[in-house]
């Protein structure tokens, strides 16, 4: 069977790949020992400063749903007894946490300048100033972050409610109690699943040890710089649509494909704005899995419960942002078509993307030819009339615009619902942001 030509994405561009060829497998240059300290130090920063999504599931303790947290005082006394070796206290560890894609976690999962050489590992340490132990197999790995450029995606598994808020702010803590900075997390992704529809996060300081209940308002008044709350499009496929959707099925080719959860880390560009030329045609209707609105309002009343008032950075605040972050999930469409699928490690991510966009394609003209049954269409490539002149549209016929990332958009862009009592939204007047992965 052939295998499917090269996606053409809009990542590919960006990182200036499209025409490069790739470096060898295993190449190296035998002169790099012989360059002064310093600039080797420098090119192993240079390796160390980009943007990381880290995704890990954080579960349940296996004592059951009831043990932690709870009202009294001896499900109470079992936590935030222990210190560590920095002599902060830690919180008894009421979680088990797992990286995604690594049953047999190592660091070079995270960084594989950890494994290099000892100049390079010392590089490595001193810019992972969070350094997380967590038991792997009755062995105790280490989760190596830095604050400032990594984005700490979570999942709970076995929790949800009040419970799954619980153990994120166990987590939180002991990040702290590990950082050799006291920062914490700074830029924190959340699964859905933290926000049980329809009412939310419910957290209260008495849910917690005072310990923990301390801890977590330090870190949402001070620690806490932006939250990505992901939701997923409805439906997922980019040719679909509502068929109540007023102009008609389109195929909206620049909503974001999300990156595959099943890879520990994901390296990401955060672009303040979408750069795609088509981007503003796609924006007048987007149908989300989830209300943002709810989402919104959940997280203002977890502030609200721990005496958090966040100030605007237009304010002089410190610019604490909360973001709705819609992507499609492709891979579960994969899963779908093809009964179990096929893995990463087996088939890679390009090819496993290859096949799903042909896939999509050949669906979209399928879809096509429904024409007869009174569906309206709107063509996958936009006519000359429907963009604002000529140029514009070659343009966006020769460049890619299918991009693998999430956009970002502040709470306030879904103002304009266009369906009551579904999540169907006109967000044209916003100009999102993109989470660009380097796929």
């Amino acid at each position: 069977m052939a295998q499917p030509q090269a996606a053409r994405l809009f990542n590919d561009l960006y990182f200036n790949r499209l025409e490069a060829s790739p470096a060898p497998h295993g190449a190296t240059w035998t002169l790099f020992p012989l360059l002064p300290a310093e600039l080797r130090l420098h090119i192993w920063l240079m390796c160390l400063r980009q943007h990381r999504l880290i995704n890990l599931y954080l579960s349940a303790p296996d004592e059951g749903p009831t043990a932690y947290p709870g009202p009294d005082d001896l499900s109470h006394s079992r936590y935030y007894k222990d210190v560590n070796h920095r002599g902060k206290v830690i919180s008894g560890r009421g979680y088990t946490l797992r990286m995604a894609g690594h049953r047999d976690y190592g660091a070079p999962a995270l960084s594989p300048l950890l494994r290099v050489n000892s100049e390079a590992r010392r590089a490595a340490l001193g810019f992972y100033h969070i350094q997380l132990p967590f038991p792997v197999r009755a062995t105790e790995k280490t989760l190596y972050l830095n604050a400032a450029y990594d984005v700490v995606h979570l999942c709970p598994r076995g929790a949800e409610g009040t419970r799954a808020a619980a153990l994120l702010a166990d987590f939180l803590h002991d990040v702290v109690a590990f950082d050799q900075k006291d920062q914490g997390v700074a830029h924190l992704a959340l699964h859905k699943d933290f926000f049980p529809s329809p009412s939310g996060i419910h957290l209260t300081p008495s849910d917690l040890h005072p310990t923990a209940a301390n801890s977590f308002t330090h870190i949402l008044t001070d620690t806490l710089r932006s939250v990505l709350c992901i939701v997923l499009f409805r439906p997922n496929e980019r040719g679909r649509a509502e068929v109540s959707r007023p102009a008609g099925w389109r195929f909206t080719q620049t909503f974001p494909l999300a990156p595959l959860a099943s890879r520990a880390t994901n390296a990401v560009h955060w672009l303040a704005s979408d750069p795609r030329v088509s981007v503003a045609f796609d924006l007048g209707y987007l149908s989300l899995a989830a209300d943002p609105g709810v989402l919104w309002r959940s997280w203002e009343g977890l502030e609200k419960a721990f005496g958090v008032a966040q100030t605007p950075a237009a304010a002089g605040g410190g610019g604490f942002k909360f973001y709705i972050c819609p992507t499609a999930d492709w891979v579960s469409e994969i899963g779908s078509r093809d009964g179990e699928g096929a893995t990463e490690e087996e088939k890679g991510l390009r090819t496993l993307l290859a096949a799903y966009l042909r896939d999509e394609n050949e669906d979209w003209r399928r879809q096509r030819r429904w024409q007869s049954a009174g569906v309206q269409f709107q063509s996958m490539s936009l006519d000359t009339s429907s963009v604002a002149d000529a140029a514009t549209f070659w343009r966006m016929q020769e460049v890619p615009s299918t991009a693998v990332g999430m956009w970002l958009f502040a709470p306030e862009a879904f103002n304009r619902c266009l369906d009551p009592g579904r999540c169907n939204f006109n967000v044209s007047a916003a100009k999102p942001g993109l989470l660009l992965f380097d796929v």
